[in-house]
């Protein structure tokens, strides 16, 4: 019995410490995960055009750099 409550006891405090931070996790998160998704949304189209005036121009030295440049912020943002 005694046994029990220690295990009871131990299951009840871990599983309030892991559903804590979730609560406490989304209130501020929300407001900043919109900015940051439209900061990325913002560097994702700048890097295509910057992709796109590149290629116009015929400067095909930047191009891995461009490339990665928007696997890193279009990628992300999908995710």
């Amino acid at each position: 019995m005694r046994y029990e409550m220690l295990l009871s006891g131990f299951i009840v405090i871990g599983l309030s410490a892991c559903a804590q931070p979730r609560v406490v996790a989304a209130d501020p998160t929300e407001g900043g995960k919109i900015n940051i998704n439209q900061a990325f949304g913002e560097k994702c189209e700048n890097a295509k055009y910057q992709l796109d005036k590149t290629v116009q121009e015929g400067q095909l030295s930047e191009l891995r750099e461009l490339k990665r440049n928007i696997e890193l912020y279009c990628v992300w943002r999908r995710n």
